[in-house]
């Protein structure tokens, strides 16, 4: 047996057999999460007695996916920037265009990215989208990590096996520097982490700012709105600015383009590094799924890619033919229909989750927006997991989607979702599990 299978068959044995001292340890966990700054939305994450365990096998799927996956998304951007036909494929606007045109002084078209995946196996998973703009959840995943560590059920599983976890800020700031030294600093960095107050995750912020300060860097969270560009140098206050990170997404950067010009201007004069280019977003658009999946448009791909394409991405069309409305309705159970770019899962429709007239609303309604795409509904993994009634445990079913962190285009770790319904995302009910390497 794999030896991820096997710690968690162990774990939950001991938790069956041993309730009341299960159930203790369990609060104890709540109640350090409760006094920790794991929250979402001003709320804290809620998680279950029951972490993951990934081992060598699962560890090897996932640094290849990401191997073939990345080359599939530089592939892409390459070809949107150098060809013109191509990139009307993509329906963005022309502001959006004109950031995405912007050299951002360095090589890596996206340096931060997370592949949400359904994963089942290392030979059955299918893509569930990619995060590349204001890439979240460290924060969440690494405290629970943190604290399940603390556990007496990880301490005595420790007894027999090597459990570890990804550290998600140190190798985060260690990738930012790498950059900001090819972009061509060569000074020790005053670093900005920037988005909209009231937007972004701030206890994350905060916590990259501890991370970045530690060692020895200078950092501010400001929003992009009150920074000022004097003499070729973007401040905020004064705060000389050199490197950004940015969270700040995309789609609201383009709603308040004329409030954040000095950011902008110092961007693209290449007075700042700002770490997240717009450019990003050509694969961050779940058109990037409709585009990779049509045999017309994907000629730039190696047959390997082509293939990966065809099993591991589900099938993905721009919701703007009478045909696609016809082939929505008529198969409901089939497909979800969801907008172009929205996060935490809003917009979000899954068939199955609907009655026929319902269903048909909603697909008329989308249909009349020209930004949803209709796309192949796959089933999340579903499992058993621990949890605790009237303090007794029992196993019970939820649903599961996994992240995989890509810092600079290598693997760094991991970030699971559990949850009763299809859609398990920031907008609907879902619970965070901590994610541990065993050997």
């Amino acid at each position: 047996m794999r030896k991820s299978l096997q710690i968690e068959t162990r774990l939950h044995n001991l938790v069956l057999n041993n309730p009341a001292d299960s159930y203790e340890d369990f609060r104890e966990i709540c109640n350090r999460i409760q006094h920790s700054n794991a929250k979402y939305a001003g709320e804290y994450v809620q998680t279950l007695y029951d972490p993951l365990f990934w081992d060598s096998t699962d560890i090897f799927c996932f640094k290849n996916l990401n191997e073939i996956l990345t080359s599939i998304c530089n592939k892409t951007i390459k070809r949107y920037l150098e060809d013109k036909d191509f990139r009307k494929n993509f329906k963005f606007s022309k502001s959006l265009e004109k950031l995405i045109d912007i050299d951002p002084g360095y090589k890596k078209y996206f340096p931060m990215a997370r592949y949400d995946i359904f994963y089942t196996t290392p030979s059955n998973y299918k893509l569930c989208e990619i995060n590349t703009d204001g890439t979240s959840a460290m924060n969440e995943t690494n405290t629970l990590e943190k604290i399940f560590l603390e556990s007496k059920i990880i301490k005595f599983l420790k007894n027999y096996y090597r459990i570890k976890y990804y550290e998600l800020f140190n190798s985060w700031l260690r990738e930012l520097l790498v950059i900001y030294k090819e972009f061509g600093g060569n000074n020790k960095p005053n670093i900005a982490i920037i988005d909209f107050e009231g937007l972004g995750t701030h206890e994350e912020f905060i916590t990259f700012q501890k991370c970045f300060k530690e060692n020895g860097y200078n950092t501010i969270i400001a929003d992009p709105r009150e920074l000022v560009y004097e003499n070729d140098v973007l401040y905020y206050k004064d705060f000389a600015i050199d490197l950004i990170y940015r969270r700040a997404v995309t789609k609201e950067v383009e709603k308040r383009i004329e409030d954040i010009k000095p950011l902008i201007d110092a961007y693209r004069n290449k007075d700042v590094c700002m770490v997240g280019p717009f450019r990003s977003q050509i694969i961050h658009s779940k058109v990037f799924f409709a585009v990779i999946k049509n045999k017309n448009l994907n000629d730039y791909l190696s047959a390997e890619e082509k293939e990966f394409v065809k099993k591991y991405i589900p099938e993905t069309y721009i919701f703007d033919r009478e045909e696609h409305l016809i082939k929505a309705k008529k198969e409901k159970d089939s497909f979800v229909l969801k907008p172009f770019d929205k996060y935490s899962a809003k917009g979000v429709f899954v068939g199955k989750n609907y009655s026929d007239s319902e269903w048909e609303k909603i697909a008329n309604d989308c249909f009349e927006k020209d930004d949803y795409l209709l796309q192949e509904f796959c089933s999340p993994p579903q499992k058993e997991y621990i949890v605790f009634n009237d303090k007794e445990p029992q196993l019970e079913k939820y649903n599961s989607t996994l992240g995989l962190f890509i810092y600079n285009e290598k693997f760094k770790g991991l970030y699971s979702r559990i949850g009763k319904n299809l859609v398990i995302g920031g907008s609907v009910g879902y619970k965070v599990l901590p994610n541990f390497i065993v050997k």
